[in-house]
Order: C-alpha cells, then sequence, then structure tokens
C-alpha cells in the first residue's frame, strides 16, 4: 500500500499534459550473476526504458529545478539452457522495474544549458523479479519459478543534449543504492535515447 501511494501521486501531477516530458532509451542494466558464476552467465541484458517527467518546482533563489518522473522497463537474460558447469543449479532471471525519480537543474550557466544539461537524480524502483530453474548439467527441471520483489534507492545523473527546441538526446547513468541480498553485486543501468517535450 506504500508503494502504491508513492506512485499515486507523480501519477496526478503528470496527468496533467502541460509541458510534459516524454523518454524513450535503450541499453544496458546489470543482472543478477556475480562474477563468481560460471562464464558462461551474462553479467548484462538489454534495458529498454520509457519515462514522463515534469516540471514541479522552480527555486530562483538557487537557481535550481525540480523534475519528478515515473520510469518503467524490462529485461530479461535470456538464459534458456543449464550452464556447462558440474554440480551448478542455472537459473534464468527476468525482471519488469517501475519508479519515481526527482531530478534537479541547476541553471547557473545559461550558455550551457543552450545545447547541455546536466540533471543529478535520486529516486527509487520497484523490482518485479521471475526466476525459472532452468536445471543443472544433468537433468532439466522447468517450470520451478519463483517471484518476489525489491524497492531500492537509486540515483545517478542525466545528460541532456539538445537536438531541436521540442527533441533532446538523452543520456542515463543511474546506480541502485541497495538489492538486499544481492548485497554483493553492484547495480546498474546506463541507457541512451530520445526525449520529447509535449506542449
Amino acid at each position: 500500500m506504500k508503494i502504491f501511494a508513492v506512485i499515486c501521486i507523480p501519477v496526478m501531477i503528470l496527468a496533467q499534459k502541460e509541458n510534459l516530458t516524454i523518454d524513450v532509451t535503450i541499453g544496458g542494466i546489470r543482472t543478477l550473476y556475480s562474477k563468481d558464476d560460471p562464464r558462461e552467465a551474462p553479467l548484462y541484458a538489454f534495458y529498454p526504458e520509457v519515462s514522463a517527467s515534469k516540471l514541479v518546482l522552480q527555486n530562483s533563489r538557487f537557481n535550481a529545478d525540480v523534475l519528478i518522473a515515473l520510469c518503467f522497463g524490462l529485461w530479461d537474460d535470456l538464459v534458456s539452457k543449464p550452464f556447462p558447469v558440474k554440480d551448478i543449479e542455472t537459473y534464468s532471471y527476468r525482471s519488469y522495474l517501475g519508479g519515481i525519480r526527482f531530478y534537479f537543474s541547476f541553471n547557473e550557466n545559461k550558455s550551457t544549458q543552450r545545447f547541455m544539461n546536466l540533471m543529478p537524480f535520486i529516486g527509487g524502483t520497484l523490482h518485479l523479479i521471475a526466476t525459472d530453474l532452468i536445471g543443472s548439467n544433468y537433468f532439466l527441471l522447468h517450470g520451478l519459478d519463483n517471484r518476489f520483489y525489491f524497492f531500492p534507492g537509486d540515483a545517478g545523473v542525466r545528460g541532456l543534449f539538445k537536438y531541436n527546441e521540442s527533441t533532446n538526446i538523452v543520456l542515463d547513468s543511474r546506480l541502485f543504492l541497495q538489492f538486499y541480498e544481492f548485497t554483493d553485486l553492484i547495480r546498474y543501468s546506463i541507457t541512451i535515447g530520445i526525449s520529447r517535450n509535449i506542449d
């Protein structure tokens, strides 16, 4: 219920289409495998993401703007057969992500912002994760799956590079701050795409 309440407020804000920005990006994300797993285990997966953001606060005193965004993405490690390693079970992971972010835009250098804007951000992302036990090198156990979720914080930097008055090239770099039982992993994503303003 707490997660539902957190997401409802930005949904109502973004429902007003004035000055809304839509982003479509693609890139890579760190999977749930570690470097200690077999070398066949994919450490990265293809990651597309769609987000909608809107300006919610302008502070002339500190020359700063605050934007709120809702983001949705998914990934799949595409593991479909057991790793050729003895006595090791093979799992496949896939995940749907939905999160909220707060972008901070500092307006001290107006001349630079004509073609580029760097915005740090913080937020939180709900990870809905499904695991499928593929089997081992000696037997298959398809269908024995498990589902769970995490809601870690995240932080990163967004780069906007101006293309024209309504369109920007966007580059996002994000670090997930904690991942519970996967705390030995440093998980992150890097994406690039198009950002378009909708008036």
